[in-house]
């Protein structure tokens, strides 16, 4: 739901505030979606939006290689992604005359780069939290090098513009142990970042002024801030 709702917003900003047009693609995790992921969904529909319910993905033959109940939510998404990405990749075509850019959850990142590029547009990535949790995300491939995780009361992790986090203080996937898949699709979703067209982070440069101008700095994808982007409504309106 967190990614549901900057997406639905921003789609609705881009219309209100830009005279564009937007085409919403979400597909639920599980099946079947869950109550509230239905409330949210029905409640997105505007003028200038429209909203497309991918399916969730079916399960594969083998049961080998459906996650276990106790999967991450970031396995479970990355199932759909690309168990939609061939519907995605006709809707972008049937679209292509009028489409100025694909926009997609970090989760999707590079896997749409093919798509993008065979209908000519732009590849950007929504970053749906924060500059600093981003710029965490694309230091991993050199903290991954480093021992960030294996000592919780040494040094803090220190990244330019942000405050020292401590190895306890990371999320979840990043203190899996770095053999694990789960700790191996993670640090993958980081490279993959890089290899984007644009980044747009839910985030303002007033509101993390010192983590930006030092992004700005990096030799990275252009990152435009387009935050905070938040539901302000009922559910339902």
């Amino acid at each position: 739901m967190g990614h549901l709702i900057p997406f639905a917003e921003l789609a609705r900003r881009l219309v209100s505030d830009h005279g564009l047009a937007a085409t919403l693609l979400f597909a639920s995790a599980t099946s079947p979606p869950s109550d509230q992921y239905l409330a949210v969904a029905a409640s997105v529909p505007a003028a200038g939006v429209d909203l497309v319910t991918l399916p969730a993905p079916p399960p594969p033959p083998a049961a080998s290689d459906l996650p276990p109940s106790s999967a991450s939510a970031r396995a479970r998404a990355e199932l759909a992604v690309d168990a939609n990405l061939p519907r995605t990749r006709e809707l972008a075509r049937a679209m292509a005359p009028q489409l100025a850019a694909l926009v997609v959850d970090m989760v999707v990142g590079a896997r749409a780069r093919d798509v993008a590029a065979e209908v000519g547009v732009p590849l950007y990535v929504f970053f749906t939290s924060p500059w600093m949790t981003l710029s965490l995300l694309l230091h991993l491939p050199e903290l991954d090098a480093g021992e960030h995780r294996d000592d919780a009361a040494g040094e803090p992790i220190r990244l330019p513009g942000c405050v020292p986090i401590h190895a306890h203080e990371l999320p979840s996937s990043m203190r899996a142990d770095r053999s694990s898949d789960t700790y191996a699709g993670f640090l993958a979703m980081a490279k993959g970042i890089r290899e984007v067209d644009g980044i747009l982070v839910n985030t303002s440069g007033e509101i993390e002024l010192a983590v930006g101008d030092v992004m700005e700095g990096l030799e990275l994808p252009a990152i435009h801030p387009v935050g905070p982007l938040v539901w302000t409504r009922p559910v339902g309106e």
